[in-house]
């Protein structure tokens, strides 16, 4: 068997196979007798038909049976060859057009794609636009809001239902139609979950009162309408929140604190360790998009769009969402699948250029970070998740963190230019 191998792109093959006139003969009619021992044809017993009878009966069906049982065979065995070349597909190969009759060889057109093969021309001594995000008075403040959020208290209230009240309401129709079981349900008003004119028709109703309203939801019919629902509710408890005071009492009841100073202290260290670990991110992915910017490659389109569809399933909107919401899913998926692909295989070639070691003390110390991270004891740790603790993966991560910093001491990182936009641009 004859096979020529073009590169049709960085990423796609285009693979031609060329079975002998002899073999693809035996093969065809290897697969006239599988169909012959299933046709019933006048004048002959079930499976004792002529092979000629049976071809003329049938024609064209056992070409494409042919085809569809032996291509992939033909193919095969072409892919040994393939892999002792070194050429690795990354996706199943798909059969493009074939041409045959008998008496001629038989012509198959196969694709596939290979991971690309990259240079990194680039990678060190570079400018990059970034800059450390720093905790802010305004982070402080949003954390003790949440914190006074967690501490609320909610007491019954006779009077009128105001922004910020929680209420508790049954559902008495849905669309016109009457709703046998009845729950409580609760909402606090204000959020405008259910859109704006749900949360101002609750405005100024008190207990036991019916509301007629509507619902909006974000998501969208066919033609691209928001989808609305009309709702008539019972009211059926209204209960004010009350914030504790943000002060020193406050603060105690919180934690180990002497006085709030000390509550917003630690407040604002928390923020910086977390900030800490999402600057290094950031600063790690603005480095890795320069060095792809850089160093321009094709994704195998295959990886992309099974990368896609696994996204999808995750998130459950499979059968949520109109086809045309689902194709906006789909290319929102599809730019960050191509750079989550696109920085797998640059960290996979920078691993090859940076010589970097790492100790099995530093994989220790790694677990033991894990460990915190976790909130358990090292030993606890290892002790339930030691069949999961892969040290392999462990140690790459390591290698990555230090290829990225060593990387990253080479850079120039330059604050971000402000964008000015002229009144004109602003209107338009």
């Amino acid at each position: 068997m004859e096979q020529k191998l073009e590169k049709a792109s960085q990423c796609k093959r285009k693979l031609e196979l060329t079975v002998p006139e002899k073999q693809a003969e035996e093969d065809y009619y290897s697969v006239v007798k599988k169909y012959r021992k299933h046709v019933n044809i006048d004048g002959f017993r079930k499976g004792k038909a002529p092979l000629s009878t049976v071809e003329n009966l049938l024609k064209d069906k056992l070409k494409i049976g042919f085809i569809e049982e032996f291509a992939p065979k033909y193919y095969k065995k072409a892919l040994s060859k393939l892999e002792k070349d070194n050429v690795l597909p990354v996706n199943q190969a798909q059969l493009t057009n074939f041409d045959w009759d008998k008496g001629k060889d038989l012509i198959m057109n196969f694709s596939f794609e290979v991971a690309p093969e990259i240079e990194l021309d680039e990678y060190k001594n570079f400018d990059v636009e970034y800059e450390q995000a720093k905790v802010t008075d305004e982070m402080i403040e949003a954390k003790l809001n949440e914190l006074q959020q967690q501490y609320s208290q909610s007491v019954e209230k006779e009077g009128e239902i105001e922004t910020g009240d929680l209420i508790y309401y049954t559902i008495q129709k849905l669309n016109g139609k009457d709703v046998e079981k009845k729950e409580d349900n609760g909402y606090k008003v204000g959020q405008q979950r259910f859109g704006e004119k749900f949360d101002n028709d609750l405005l100024g109703a008190k207990k036991g009162d019916v509301v007629n309203s509507e619902l909006q939801f974000k998501t969208k019919d066919d033609e691209g309408n928001e989808q609305k629902k009309s709702i008539q509710i019972e009211i059926t408890s209204v209960k004010k929140v009350e914030m504790p005071e943000l002060d020193d009492e406050f603060a105690k009841d919180v934690g180990e604190y002497e006085n709030l100073a000390e509550l917003k202290k630690d407040v604002k260290e928390e923020l910086a360790k977390q900030l800490e670990e999402r600057n290094e991110s950031n600063k790690n992915a603005s480095v890795l998009k320069a060095i792809i910017d850089k160093n321009p490659f094709e994704v195998p389109q295959s990886l992309v769009e099974n990368y896609v569809s696994r996204m999808i399933k995750q998130s459950g909107q499979a059968n949520k969402v109109s086809e045309e919401q689902m194709e906006q899913f789909k290319n929102m998926y599809r730019s960050y699948a191509e750079k989550e692909i696109q920085t797998y295989y640059v960290m996979k070639k920078l691993r090859e250029l940076e010589e970097i070691e790492v100790s099995d003390d530093e994989i220790e110390k790694q677990i033991k970070e894990d460990a915190q991270n976790a909130n358990m004891e090292v030993e606890k740790y290892k002790e339930m998740y030691g069949k999961n603790i892969d040290k392999e993966q462990i140690k790459t991560r390591i290698k990555d963190k230090k290829i990225l910093n060593k990387i990253s001491d080479t850079v120039n990182f330059k604050k971000p230019k402000k964008e000015y936009k002229s009144k004109d641009k602003k209107k338009e």
